[in-house]
């Protein structure tokens, strides 16, 4: 990230340092392990310690070398947690630069106390950082990546984009005198290119950055620093006041909070695309239609056209009673559905063991190539079959767990009847929470030619 010097401990320098311990012990290198760029060691969510845990669990490891300690975590609590766990697992950890032996008490106070310390200088530099931040703020300096509109100029202070800026300009404008977000994104997209979504439509449209301020929280012992007039403003102050008044009039509980408003929602699914499909209201009433090709940027999808919600309520209701005519009319029908969740019950048991023996089965060949008793071309081809083994249990598992939690016919039959008998009198959010019990899917296909009926162009999955 642009570091250097004769004290920056390059990724190179590290490796190196590591693969001489490695060597001086006696062990035989599986791979090596990059963490994200520029990500705190405070926090124990990071993709490489993602990838040591899966190494673990499938017993491909037996030990693991850093530079050294503060290179794993800076944070005591999680670090020894993380150790705890590994050690739990036949994990061992190797130093480049310390000299640590956990098997002993001295040992794992030493490893303790090296810890604390990786976790104080965190604490300082943290605060150093914001000291710096709040230094920035205070002179007019921007700090992060200049927002969409601006760039930084000469003296790193931000100047409007040629392009970007205007376009940021007319968002504003438009969005304060009425137009939706869908509109003023669309607009976005096509001057600059960018793809944003909604929710980054609304934080650029809340941003004071675009009123010419700086303000930053850069944490520690510095609080809010807020600089007036800090560079170009891309807003008229009324144009401000109304986008945010008219923000605040708009501002509402998110959807996914919310309970289902629509029968079908999160059950329907595009016939091209196998995405969700949305429900907006229309002014004939809502309509069913492909989220990637309604809100997609750029259209990634060519959509499934547009339903009428009714129109795929009355082929769901039809379909529902015929699935509850041949399931209460036909006994031989339950004892089938009940004796086909039995087997799957068994057969997901099955495919559990023996899936369960493949994975042990590569974490053994891995263990036998990392010690050298079998060659990398032969260890290529064998862990290509256990690939190809695991992929095809996964699936057939998978569907066989699915058939196993199929709602019985004793739970199925009155449900179903509840929901015809009653239909007209529940809400958009009952009908839904009793449909998901009976069906997973409904799937609208795109039309095959001009005013197909909807009862061809609507598919329904039952569990």
């Amino acid at each position: 990230m642009g570091r250097g010097g004769d004290d920056f401990h390059s990724p190179d320098l590290q490796l190196g340092a590591m693969r001489r311990a490695i060597a001086s012990a006696g062990l035989q290198e599986v791979g090596v392990v990059d963490d994200d760029i520029d990500v705190t060691g405070r926090t124990f969510s990071r993709r490489g310690l993602d990838k040591i845990r899966a190494m673990a669990e499938a017993r491909q490891i037996d030990a693991i070398a850093v530079y050294n300690v503060s290179r794993l975590g800076r944070n005591v609590l999680e670090s020894l947690q993380f150790l705890n766990w590994l050690a739990d697992r036949g994990v061992t950890i190797l130093s480049a630069s310390e000299h640590i032996d956990t098997s002993t008490p001295a040992g794992r106070w030493m490893l303790t106390n090296m810890l604390g310390v990786a976790e104080m200088r965190s604490d300082e530099i943290g605060e150093s950082w914001g000291a710096i931040i709040a230094a920035r703020a205070g002179k007019g300096k921007h700090h992060g990546n200049p927002p969409t509109g601006y760039q930084r100029g000469p003296d790193g202070a931000l100047e409007p984009h040629p392009v970007h800026g205007p376009a940021v300009t007319e968002a504003f404008r438009s969005y304060a005198a009425g137009a939706a977000v869908r509109d003023v994104r669309e607009r976005l997209h096509a001057a600059t290119g960018l793809a944003i979504a909604a929710s980054t439509v609304k934080r650029l449209l809340s941003n004071p950055t675009y009123r010419g301020i700086v303000r930053l929280r850069p944490g520690g012992a510095a609080g809010q620093v807020t600089t007036e007039n800090a560079h170009p403003p891309l807003v008229e102050a009324d144009v401000w006041d109304r986008a945010q008044a008219r923000m605040a009039a708009d501002r509402r509980t998110p959807p996914r909070l919310l309970g289902p408003q629509y029968s079908l929602s999160g059950i329907g699914r595009c016939g091209r695309c196998g995405g969700h499909t949305n429900i907006r209201p229309h002014r004939v009433g809502p309509r069913m239609h492909c989220r990637d090709a309604y809100e997609g940027v750029g259209q990634r999808c060519a959509g499934c056209g547009s339903v009428a919600l009714a129109d795929a309520e009355g082929v769901v209701l039809l379909r529902v009673g015929k699935w509850l005519e041949n399931l209460r009319g036909n006994v031989a029908a339950q004892a089938a559905q009940l004796a086909r969740a039995a087997r799957a019950g068994a057969d997901a048991d099955s495919l559990n063991r023996e899936l369960s023996a493949t994975r042990k089965a590569m974490a053994k060949l891995t263990e036998r190539w990392a010690r050298g008793r079998v060659d990398d071309r032969t260890y290529e081809d064998t862990m290509d079959g256990f690939r190809a083994d695991e992929g095809r249990l996964s699936a057939a598992l998978a569907e066989t767990e699915h058939t196993a939690a199929a709602v019985t016919p004793q739970r199925a039959i009155p449900l179903a009847d509840q929901l015809l008998s009653r239909w007209e009198k529940m809400t958009g959010g009952e009908r839904n929470r009793v449909l998901r019990e009976l069906v997973s899917t409904v799937i609208v296909h795109p039309s095959a030619h001009y005013r197909q009926p909807v009862h061809q162009r609507v598919k329904v999955q039952f569990r």
